[in-house]
């Protein structure tokens, strides 16, 4: 299991280094950048007397950075940085497990960050678990914007009491975060559908989460018989003309947008609606609607926060943790 550090984020007056602590669980090998209060004269680790990398970053103005490049075990340790108006103190401690809990008043930035409005803290959590490239999110409260973070670039941390941050949970072993691409074995849901429609309105990383917790999954269009399927089963359905959310994404970072099935199949291009082509910006999850010309389904991008009914699809197989 993948190791993770702890970083215990100190503000502190001269007398009084360590006055208050918040635990900052960071994975191993991440290179952070902290914030700090002021211009400082030095950053000495406790214990050996070794110095640790301060960057002032010119750009920032009188705000000065602590540096910490690739996070190893051995970095655990006490760390002090003096100022010219109190201390700011860290402490680094080696833990292993997931990281489940929300970061509050704390900030990520990165040079390379994705942005989505609405929704709340745990849909910007769901959004990036969901993702296989993200790794952090934060979510800035009166904005309502989520911030949607991967592994290229340094992470930046800074206090802000507007922000709620964390990590992706895709490493934490509770079924209900739990998936794999390809974990699904086909023959057992091309060969039992079991389609269930849900009226109820949802966000996709909801309607995602629910068919999870059904051990199903948000249908895939694969072939022509779950094709005809679904067909039939929207026949018989009063949907809205929004559409209906479907297993069908396209990754939020990397330059590979291709648009695929959750399972990692690739995805027909004649069922894509002609008239509006998937667009290449903020739009990363598929649904369906009914055109009622030929009265037949097609595929349609839409925002991932968009609440619309959806359909879940088999049974869903977990790989071994």
């Amino acid at each position: 299991m993948m190791q993770f550090i702890h970083l215990c984020l100190v503000l502190a007056t001269v007398q009084l280094l360590l006055v208050s602590a918040e635990v900052i669980p960071l994975p191993e090998g991440v290179n952070v950048i902290f914030s700090l209060p002021g211009s400082f004269e030095s950053c000495t680790k406790h214990g050996c007397g070794n110095f640790v990398s301060c960057v002032s970053e010119l750009n920032q103005g009188s705000n000065n950075m602590l540096a910490l490049d690739n996070l190893v075990l051995s970095d655990s340790g006490s760390y002090c940085c003096r100022t010219s108006n109190d201390d700011c103190g860290l402490e680094l401690n080696v833990v292993r497990g997931c990281i489940k809990s929300f970061l509050i008043d704390v900030e990520f930035t990165q040079d390379h960050t994705l942005e989505i409005k609405g929704g709340t803290t745990d849909d910007c959590m769901k959004a990036c678990t969901y993702d296989t490239t993200c790794q952090y999110f934060t979510f800035i409260k009166s904005k309502g914007q989520c911030s949607l973070m991967g592994s290229k670039g340094p992470l930046r941390i800074k206090r802000n009491s507007d922000a709620i941050s964390g990590y992706s949970r895709k490493r934490c072993c509770t079924p209900e975060f739990i998936y794999q691409n390809g974990s699904e074995k086909p023959n057992d849901v091309q060969g039992s559908l079991n389609l269930q429609f849900h009226n109820e309105s949802k966000s996709w990383f909801e309607a995602f989460g629910f068919c999870r917790t059904q051990k199903q999954t948000l249908v895939q269009i694969t072939n022509d018989t779950v094709m005809n399927n679904v067909t039939h089963l929207q026949q018989n359905e009063t949907v809205t003309q929004n559409g209906v959310w479907v297993g069908l994404e396209r990754p939020i970072f990397g330059c590979d947008t291709t648009w695929r099935w959750i399972s990692g199949g690739s995805v027909n291009t004649s069922q894509w609606n002609s008239s509006s082509p998937p667009s290449s910006t903020n739009k990363y999850c598929g649904k369906i609607i009914w055109v009622n010309e030929t009265r037949t389904i097609k595929l349609l991008d839409d925002d991932c926060f968009n609440k619309l009914p959806f359909i879940c699809q088999g049974k869903m197989f977990y790989s071994p943790s």
